[in-house]
């Protein structure tokens, strides 16, 4: 039937009793039931999905009619359960019910939509892709894609996070880094983050979405979660999934949740870590995802207070010291000042590094051979005068080196004849010179 949706398992099924108890009234659904249950218990819905009568009720958003039939294990009497979500339901004995539960539910002539099979292929897949019991829509497996985020790292293969990778981030190639990690305190985490090949912003396509999804328990919450890290970290993918978020937690819940501060806070540290570690670990692709990927992170320096200071460290700049295209770190700066700096780092804005190079400003810089950071994008200007300092230095453009220029002793001096001269053509040409 174009508008009947019928849903069927084969577990244990329910008593007449068992019926009552969770489908009897509105009010007790079975989740008031199941929430006392678990705080009696003083333990976290470690299995929540099964529960029959949570969040039960909703079927009515959608449905005229309702029928649930199921038959306990062990009995030879199976029941049939049925109400229009008025209130009231009746209840009777029904044969021919095989064991487990089956609901056959009457969509309303406007929701048709949600017996089609695509939708109905749609929805499971989206919400329900990494329950841990198969689901089948006419005969066909849905979920077949493992949630390789509750195992171990070291279970986990490198084809089988390429495989998830291109799933989830709906990618073509594998991911640049993978990022697998679990940890219980101070919350409950289990996450995978990915960082691609490269991202749309670059070609101005606008602001890209989030890229990581939240789950409790392999049931999603919510996809594209902007809660969960700063959004400079837009440009991850992934997935996160919590056992202390509940499955009944609301969208205006979450705005306002001391929860997910605390995990947007322990994330994005872990992810900063993550990255620092892979630049001592190869900082030649390292480079390569700062190169395609630097943008944001100067967007988290710039925007993100809390964790600026940690978030410089991954700040790569060119330098005068190094090759056209080369960059260098904040630390390889500071390991190779010399005494004259008195602390400071010193940078220099310009429209290229030419420009920089044959730059007034350079000279003293040059003399007392002081290294300077080559700033050529007007972000990256920003990113000095937001940040001020790293590790105790100042920040301090060359254009206010407080450095004494030194005497060339190898370049040639002129003769005071040509002094002399000098100075008259000096007096004739800018009348009131001394």
């Amino acid at each position: 039937d174009a508008s009947t949706l019928t849903l069927q398992d084969s577990g244990i099924g329910m008593s007449r009793e068992e019926l009552v108890d969770n489908l009897g009234t509105i009010a007790r659904s079975g989740s008031r039931n199941f929430i006392k249950q678990v705080t009696e218990g003083g333990s976290a819905a470690t299995n929540v999905i099964g529960q029959f009568g949570v969040g039960f009720y909703s079927v009515f958003m959608v449905a005229e009619h309702v029928k649930v039939f199921s038959r306990q294990r062990g009995s030879d009497v199976g029941h049939c359960w049925q109400s229009s979500g008025d209130g009231a339901y009746e209840l009777s004995e029904a044969t021919n019910v095989p064991l487990g539960t089956k609901i056959v539910i009457k969509v309303k002539e406007s929701e048709k939509s949600f017996c089609q099979k695509y939708t109905v292929e749609q929805n499971i897949r989206k919400y329900s892709n990494f329950v841990g019991f198969p689901i089948y829509l006419d005969g066909n497996k849905l979920n077949t894609v493992e949630a390789i985020w509750l195992k171990s790292k070291n279970e986990v293969t490198e084809e089988q996070h390429n495989e998830f990778f291109r799933f989830i981030g709906q990618e073509f190639s594998d991911p640049r880094y993978t990022f697998h990690f679990s940890a219980d305190a101070p919350v409950s985490i289990r996450a995978i983050f990915y960082v691609p090949e490269s991202h749309l912003e670059k070609y101005g396509m606008g602001r890209q979405d989030f890229g990581v999804s939240l789950y409790s328990r392999k049931v999603l919450i919510q996809p594209k979660c902007d809660k969960l890290l700063p959004g400079w970290m837009r440009f991850l993918k992934g997935v996160v999934d919590s056992e202390d978020i509940p499955l009944n937690i609301s969208r205006e819940t979450m705005q306002d949740s001391a929860l997910m501060r605390k995990l947007n806070s322990v994330l994005a540290k872990r992810v900063i870590k993550f990255l620092n570690d892979q630049a001592k670990k190869d900082e030649q692709k390292y480079l390569a995802f700062f190169k395609e990927f630097g943008q944001f992170i100067k967007e988290g320096v710039c925007s993100d207070f809390e964790l600026a200071k940690d978030t410089s460290k991954l700040l790569r700049f060119e330098s005068t010291v190094s090759e056209e295209g080369e960059l260098v770190s904040f630390d390889d700066y500071i390991s190779r000042m010399v005494p004259e700096q008195e602390d400071c780092i010193y940078y220099l804005s310009a429209p290229s590094r030419e420009s920089a190079m044959n730059s007034a400003y350079m000279e003293a810089c040059k003399a007392n051979k002081v290294e300077v950071l080559l700033i050529t994008s007007t972000i990256d200007d920003f990113v000095m005068n937001n940040l001020n300092e790293y590790a105790g230095k100042k920040l301090v453009s060359a254009e206010k080196a407080k450095l004494a220029a030194k005497r060339d002793e190898d370049s040639p001096k002129l003769a005071a004849a040509a002094q002399k001269e000098l100075f008259a053509w000096m007096e004739r040409s800018v009348p009131g010179i001394k």
